[in-house]
């Protein structure tokens, strides 16, 4: 249960992180903040460490850190998530906290209309104690599909967490949804991840599917120097089986490193296995030739784009490498 992020479980590649503040997720209440403050907690960037920085309660410490407890009981935060979700797995990272993390801790969940929780929501308990050691990612799977809105983080009996990560799936009625209407299909909330990729050295393929555009080059997919023949590439399942209209591909604030041109491939995918994917993607029809790339902008592709049967996965070329920093696949439910 306790790794570090390059072991990571699946999960936390096929699903979407719910207390990212970018979604909309925010810490409601605390029983305490007094070394760390609790918004720490769902900073979507690494925790960090700085030696000799102090603030006027001690220590500065890249997480949530409530005081040292001298009554009985134990110390919890409340998180709204960015949206109404199974939950598959959380990360409770100690990183950074070694004398100061938590014995235990425990996780339970509510499903409120009411964003802020009401004090007659019914919590239940997905996550019992669990014992926490320091410095450490804990990747703890959680069992069942239960329908949340909030999560409670309970430690026992005090100390930091750097970051809470709770991942899983967006709830959404396709079945209501309009068939005229274009969805991103590739989009995170609506179900995509990133199966695969070729390289990912300075930016993770997954910051392709986030919302909005790209903060800077580190929120997107940029690779390292390609100094052989070939290029990049990364491969995307789709949330739902869909037609796609229109692709947009945003190099923003990618100037002297976006990729020089770009094409896109795409299969309707049955059976197998993700990493069966890769030698099989090579030989997908062509969805997007290849197609010019500018620096910092937006590229719409509709009249370019072939016509397919419904697809469930696209792999994305880059050539010959460089960074890209949203993909949208406009598509057609099927």
């Amino acid at each position: 249960m306790t790794s570090s992020v390059a072991e990571a479980p699946d999960f936390t590649r096929r699903h979407l992180n719910l207390a990212d503040p970018r979604f909309g997720a925010e810490v409601l209440s605390v029983s305490d903040e007094f070394f760390g403050l609790k918004e720490r907690m769902l900073n979507p960037e690494p925790a960090i460490f700085i030696p000799g920085k102090y603030d006027e309660h001690g220590k500065w410490m890249d997480g949530w850190e409530t005081r040292r407890k001298r009554v009985s009981g134990h110390d919890w935060c409340i998180v709204r998530l960015g949206w109404t979700a199974t939950i598959k797995g959380i990360d409770l990272d100690t990183s950074h906290f070694t004398g100061n993390y938590p014995v235990a801790a425990s996780i339970e969940a509510c499903h409120s209309l009411d964003s802020n929780v009401s004090a007659a929501a019914a919590w239940n308990e997905i996550l019992p104690a669990t014992n926490v050691k320091a410095n450490s990612h804990h990747f703890l799977p959680i069992v069942g599909d239960p329908r949340c809105s909030h999560v409670r983080l309970n430690i026992y009996p005090d100390g930091g967490i750097a970051r809470l990560r709770v991942y899983g799936e967006p709830l959404r009625d396709w079945k209501s949804c309009d068939r005229k209407t274009l969805y991103d299909l590739g989009a995170m909330e609506n179900g995509g991840y990133v199966v695969a990729a070729n390289n990912q050295h300075f930016g993770a393929a997954a910051n392709l599917l986030m919302p909005g555009r790209g903060n800077s080059e580190a929120d997107g997919w940029e690779t390292r120097r390609r100094r052989e023949p070939g290029n990049d590439w990364c491969i995307i399942a789709l949330g739902r089986l869909g037609t796609v209209k229109r692709v947009e591909i945003d190099t923003a604030h990618f100037k002297g490193n976006y990729p020089d041109r770009c094409s896109i491939q795409a299969a309707r995918v049955i059976g197998g296995s993700d990493d069966s994917l890769i030698p099989q993607s090579m030989f997908w029809p062509v969805l997007l030739s290849e197609q010019k790339l500018e620096s910092d902008r937006q590229h719409l592709f509709t009249a370019e784009l072939a016509e397919l049967e419904p697809i469930s996965h696209v792999r994305f070329n880059i050539i010959p490498d460089g960074g890209v920093s949203r993909l949208r696949l406009w598509s057609e439910l099927s």
